[in-house]
């Protein structure tokens, strides 16, 4: 039987829910246990995939029904203007790294850069996405 397929908004509404995660632990004023770590590192990479799935939603809504894969995903946002892909292809690469491989020093320097950059790149990305579905 195959799965029913989820609509956008219900996609969109779970990456809220993973951001405000990410957003609302006090990632800098306590040392965080490999647990936390980890948990945040989970936390980024559920992100990043439901991140992908809005923008391949969006696309599929515009017109773009046959692009799938994160890959071309990406490129065809970029393409769009409605984000810098070249800045996605960090955050994919950084996802990619970080489900297959663990290495706890290459983890706490994603930490370090999911804090800095990828948090904000994806709440950035999910503010433009509500604008655009608004439009639609």
């Amino acid at each position: 039987m195959k799965m029913p397929s989820i609509h956008p908004d219900k996609n969109l509404k779970r990456l809220d829910f993973f951001l405000t995660k990410l957003q609302s632990i006090d990632f800098y004023t306590k040392g965080l246990s490999g647990l936390e770590i980890a948990g945040m590192i989970k936390w980024f990479e559920l992100s990043f995939e439901l991140a992908r799935k809005v923008m391949q939603d969006y696309l599929a809504a515009t017109g773009y029904k046959d692009i799938k894969g994160p890959r071309p995903v990406i490129m065809q946002m970029g393409r769009d203007n409605i984000i810098d892909p070249f800045r996605w292809e960090e955050l994919l690469n950084a996802r990619n790294e970080l489900t297959h491989l663990y290495d706890e020093e290459l983890s706490l320097w994603h930490h370090d850069k999911i804090l800095s950059e990828y948090l904000p790149l994806l709440t950035e990305f999910r503010d433009i996405i509500r604008v655009k579905y608004d439009n639609l």
